[in-house]
């Protein structure tokens, strides 16, 4: 019986603490529902806290569809009365652009002993930029010899993904450091045009057209023997030159042989 009394007060205190932690009761004034951000001092702003004198608040935001990060920052409180607001100046050029924003807080009392969890801000859209596109590879015009690998890149600032498109076929691009990338082995013989769409989730940009001209290997690699070879032009025929030099050395034989031979039946 005694054991039952003296648990009952502790249980009422419990019971009471917990009320007082009010977990979700602070919110995100800014960003709002489904709200497009931008720029480089967006203000956050999470109020409705339950707690007494609010210190500050840890804001943090993921986005799962590009994998970017939010590092923790701090809100700080800027009224000092018990039910107030927390606010926090973020660059939003830092963080890429996507539409599924998620922002979330943790408040904390004055002596930071006590905290309470806000409820997140979901759906929120960071739109700066558009990609751009430049650096084509191959270079616009060039020539590359038939049965090799051709690979193609370019430079996709603000990107988070690209497509490229040859003639009617598209390939999916891999993106790395701001380089959109993808290699096609044995490409048909002939000139084909290609480009390549650009996006950020958000946005899309699509490059210049450009061409490659794919050509046997005789078609202009030139054999330099152990020196090895080099590209050029369009394929020379060699055969005309050779009988012109043929007919000019047996030309210039015929006059040559031609007096002496006169002079000799003379003596």
């Amino acid at each position: 019986m005694n054991k039952k009394i003296i648990s009952l007060p502790l249980l009422i205190m419990m019971l009471i603490g917990l009320a007082g932690i009010g977990y979700g009761a602070c919110v995100f004034t800014s960003p709002g529902a489904s709200e497009i951000i931008k720029g480089s001092t967006y203000q956050l702003n999470v109020s409705g806290i339950t707690r007494q004198t609010l210190k500050n608040c840890s804001v943090t935001a993921t986005s799962a569809l590009t994998g970017s990060t939010l590092p923790a920052i701090w809100a700080y409180n800027v009224s000092g009365e018990e039910d107030t607001y927390a606010v926090a100046t973020i660059d939003t050029n830092n963080l890429t652009d996507a539409s599924d924003w998620v922002f979330a807080a943790t408040c904390y009392n004055l002596t930071l002993e006590d905290s309470e969890t806000c409820t997140s801000r979901t759906g929120v859209t960071i739109d700066n930029s558009i990609p751009v596109v430049a650096s084509p590879t191959p270079s616009d015009t060039n020539k590359v010899t038939s049965g090799n690998d051709v690979a193609f890149s370019v430079t996709c600032t603000n990107a988070t993904a690209a497509i490229l498109f040859v003639e009617d076929t598209a390939y999916t691009m891999t993106e790395s450091s701001d380089t959109c990338s993808y290699t096609i082995d044995k490409v048909s013989n002939g000139v084909s045009s290609w480009y390549v769409v650009a996006t950020d989730g958000l946005n899309s940009t699509t490059s210049s057209t450009y061409t490659v001209e794919v050509r046997e290997g005789g078609a202009f690699l030139q054999n330099l023997g152990e020196g090895g070879t080099v590209t050029g032009g369009e394929e020379e025929d060699n055969s005309m030159a050779l009988l012109v030099v043929m007919a000019a050395g047996y030309f210039l034989f015929i006059n040559k042989d031609g007096p002496t031979s006169k002079k000799r039946r003379k003596r």
